[in-house]
């Protein structure tokens, strides 16, 4: 364990309290109201302190105590919460309305685990009370350091008695200047989740269409620029489970949820949906589609137009095109392609079968091409020896997905990962240029965009890519971990900042998924570098203990590589290579396996890579 950081010392450090106003008054008046602000301040908050390298060290009821690298970080950032305050009250009901007090010292303080202790901390805590609503009140130190450097007038307030504090001191507050804050960033985005359709009668091929539709409108509304939708991976996770809306949402933290049925029955379907706020626990929109099956395309943009309509977005001419595109006139080939797209990360072999499928039946849909060459392109690093030559079947459909439409965000995206596999670094690069381009919120694109330009060394483009992608999803943990631990190698400030955010991301997730090896195995490797040596090892434990599948025992090797464990690291090599490891280049370049790469036992596992090189990123 990390015994420096545990070990109290003292560093400079910019301290911000925060408060709402009136909330004791509010809790007794009506205590469910004021419960229901607390998650729409965290809303608020979360974005601004990401931005800004803020720390939140704890939370006291409605009241946070956050630290910051600098005080310019630490103004910018309090600005920047009371626009987002302002501007969420302006369309919001009486019922969701507050205003919150900021204090900002700048001083020494002494660091004792994950606590600031101190007179720093104190003088922070005690400027608070003195802001007037909605404002910013500040010490002289912080003023002397911001003059000039934030939009905002520093004003004077005089000297100030303080509590605890013997001397009267100077203080100030900040005044916005007319040069407004960047709205297109500080603008908090609806978040939504679609949970799965629900299916009558327990019949395979109906539950399969079902979650197909779902992936469908989720993929629709994540065209939407201005609202952040959460993956499928955790709205799958919920399914079925025996809890009220509210409190999924309240676990997903989303403000919005759309849930429904669906019902296919000969040529026919009914789908029934609505749109439930989370705060109010109650429909604001609701609809019943009772049509031919072929009018299914239409029906999924009715849906995703009556959900922006009602949330009062504004559409570009692209995503309305996005939204309204009809991939194929042959709903058995769309069938087979949503079969084949709900499978690809739990049996690729049957992915690549269905998507196959969906090509012979239509071969001139390009999205079910590019979704068999991602699919076959996965196969080909796990399912070697079964008689299939999954590469060649992700080159030739990626191939054909680029002829039928380059236009497809899909296509280039799979023509760039046929490029990185077969090392046509600079072809990757212009067609993943090309993939961000035609969907610049498509989270897939940046995810690989993030691999490659850190394969290529360019980390800190990569890790702007992985934190891009992980702005669009509020629920995603590994865009964060893998971000945050490469910017803290670099000995960016920002890295342990991000850290921290991706375990909460992390634990957030795991109150509803228990399962998720990937949560329990990336979160590992940050508790580790956090210094928490017991819980990245029971984090480590749990992911074995579900998951023996190669990509979480190569991420083990990792985790007990750096953390000295070389026999551990060397047995999850072996036990991955037996289950399918064949990335080459991850043994070959990463420097988390360079204490191993020497022994023995890794070699061989090399040597018997060797016959099926492959360059691409982790």
């Amino acid at each position: 364990m990390d015994q420096a950081r545990l070990s109290p010392g003292r560093k400079l450090a910019a301290i911000m309290f925060t408060d709402m106003v009136g909330y004791s008054t509010l809790v007794q008046k009506d205590e469910s109201a004021a419960l229901n602000l607390l998650p729409i301040q965290a809303r608020l908050f979360e974005p601004v302190l990401f931005r800004n390298s803020g720390r939140l060290i704890r939370t006291m009821g409605d009241g946070a105590f956050i630290e910051f690298g600098s005080a310019v970080a630490a103004c910018k950032a309090a600005l920047e919460i009371q626009h987002a305050i302002a501007g969420h009250n302006e369309g919001s009901p009486e019922s969701e309305r507050f205003q919150i007090r900021i204090g900002i010292h700048l001083g020494d303080v002494e660091v004792v685990g994950d606590d600031l202790l101190g007179h720093g901390v104190n003088v922070a805590a005690r400027l608070e009370p003195e802001a007037e609503p909605g404002g910013v009140c500040i010490s002289e130190d912080v003023a002397r350091q911001v003059r000039g450097k934030i939009p905002s007038e520093v004003v004077s307030m005089g000297r100030r008695t303080l509590k605890g504090i013997s001397d009267p001191m100077p203080v100030y507050s900040l005044a916005p200047t007319e040069t407004r804050i960047d709205t297109n960033i500080e603008k908090i985005e609806p978040r939504i989740a679609v949970l799965p359709l629900v299916t009558q009668g327990g019949d395979l091929e109906n539950e399969f269409f079902g979650d197909g539709i779902t992936e469908e409108i989720l993929w629709a509304l994540a065209k939407v620029h201005s609202l952040r939708v959460v993956s499928r991976t955790s709205c799958f996770a919920l399914k079925g489970a025996s809890m009220r809306v509210k409190e999924i949402g309240t676990t997903l933290g989303v403000d919005y949820i759309l849930e429904g049925s669906v019902r296919r029955a000969g040529n026919r379907v009914r789908i029934a949906v609505q749109l439930v706020k989370i705060t109010d626990d109650r429909p604001i929109w609701s609809d019943r589609y009772d049509r031919e099956l072929e009018d299914i395309f239409a029906i999924q943009e009715e849906i995703t137009q009556s959900i922006v309509d009602v949330l009062q977005i504004a559409l570009s001419e692209a995503e309305r095109g996005a939204i309204g595109s009809v991939p194929t006139n042959n709903l058995r080939a769309y069938d087979q392609y949503l079969k084949g797209c709900l499978l690809s990360n739990s049996d690729m072999k049957a992915a690549v079968e269905h998507c196959q499928e969906a090509t012979r039946l239509d071969p001139s849909y390009a999205k079910a091409h590019a979704a068999l060459s991602y699919a076959a392109w996965r196969a080909s690093y796990f399912l070697e020896g079964d008689g299939n030559n999954y590469a060649a079947i992700a080159r030739q459909a990626a191939e054909r997905a680029i002829e039928l439409d380059s236009g497809l965000m899909e296509s280039q995206l799979a023509l760039a990962n046929m490029c990185i596999l077969d090392g046509r670094f600079a072809e990757a690069e212009d067609h993943l240029r090309h993939a961000r381009t035609l969907d610049p919120r498509s989270f897939e694109a940046l995810f690989v965009s993030a691999q490659f330009s850190i394969q290529m060394g360019n980390i800190e483009q990569g890790c702007e890519f992985f934190l891009q992608a992980g702005q669009l999803r509020p629920d995603d943990y590994q865009t964060l971990v893998l971000a945050g631990t490469r910017l803290q190698s670099l000995g960016d400030n920002r890295g342990k900042a991000i850290m921290e955010e991706s375990l909460v991301r992390i634990r957030q997730k795991l109150l509803y998924d228990t399962k998720d090896a990937r949560a329990y195995c990336l979160g590992a490797g940050v508790l580790m570098i956090l210094g928490q040596i017991d819980r990245a090892k029971e984090f480590a434990e749990r992911a074995y203990e579900i998951d023996r599948f190669s990509t979480t025992l190569y991420n083990l090797a990792c985790f007990y590589s750096l953390l000295g464990d070389k026999e551990k690291a060397i047995q999850m090599l072996q036990e991955g290579f037996e289950t399918g490891l064949r990335n080459l280049h991850w043994i070959l370049q990463d420097p988390e396996i360079d204490p191993l790469r020497d022994d023995p036992r890794v070699q061989e596992i090399i040597n018997r890579m060797e016959s099926k090189k492959s360059v691409a990123p982790n």
